[in-house]
């Protein structure tokens, strides 16, 4: 078991899962309510995609923390991050740093002091760092901000929060140019599979941190899918 990434996951509840179907509809009524809340225009989820439904498995859930954790130690500590086991990404002190100046920043915004004239930046790769790591939904459209589901309780399937497509893409391919990754390489190519069983000591960045790169390829593919067919991102 393990976090898919899907693009037009409603398409394919459609052709494959009537339940389903009924249950996402129901979660997509719930998203628009939120997007209205923060006033946002509603989602139009395309019931038909040309060329199918997409989905690329991350690794397991701990690969997107590999990844949230090589976003840290890009924003902190301005250097890419040693190799870490597998269930050791949560852990890493630069990460949870990390995690501490958006929740600082969520809870007191850009401006401190007397007038506001002592400002406190945004912390970078906000769509990526806030976002439920089993659920919900990344938009096809600019977001200047990861939108919140105010609702107490918050509205099943959606994650508590709602990134963009089109934010993820910019902060992935800034991660991605960060490993070397080559540009326009397949996810699925075999060099990254090769990486995972056995990473080099004296490779590439991208061959060295395989996990990274098998996560970052795919967040890269799902986000361009994203934005050429209107369909969300959404993880499940």
């Amino acid at each position: 078991m393990g976090l898919n990434i899907v693009v037009g996951y409603l398409a394919d509840q459609i052709e494959y899962d009537e339940e389903g179907t009924s249950w996402h509809r129901e979660v997509l009524g719930d998203l628009n309510l939120i997007l209205s809340e923060a006033g946002e225009a509603p989602h139009c989820e395309p019931e038909e995609i040309l060329g199918g439904s997409k989905s690329w498995e991350s690794y397991g859930y701990s690969g997107l923390h590999h990844v949230r954790r090589l976003a840290g130690w890009l924003a902190i500590k301005c250097q890419l991050p040693p190799p870490c086991a597998y269930e050791k990404a949560t852990d890493d002190p630069v990460l949870m740093q990390f995690y501490r100046q958006h929740d600082e920043y969520l809870r007191h915004g850009p401006k401190e002091g007397i007038l506001g004239f002592f400002k406190r930046r945004k912390p970078p790769f906000s769509h990526l760092m806030l976002h439920s790591d089993a659920e919900g939904f990344y938009l096809p459209r600019a977001l200047s901000e990861v939108i919140f589901d105010q609702h107490s309780p918050q509205r099943d399937g959606i994650g508590g929060m709602v990134g963009s497509a089109k934010e993820l893409l910019t902060e992935s391919r800034e991660l991605a140019a960060a490993l070397s990754i080559p540009v326009g390489i397949d996810p699925e190519a075999e060099e990254i599979y090769e990486n995972l069983e056995g990473p080099p000591t004296d490779g590439e960045p991208w061959q060295r941190l395989p996990i990274e790169t098998f996560v970052v390829t795919r967040l890269i593919a799902a986000c361009e899918r994203s934005l050429e067919t209107g369909a969300a991102i959404v993880f499940s």
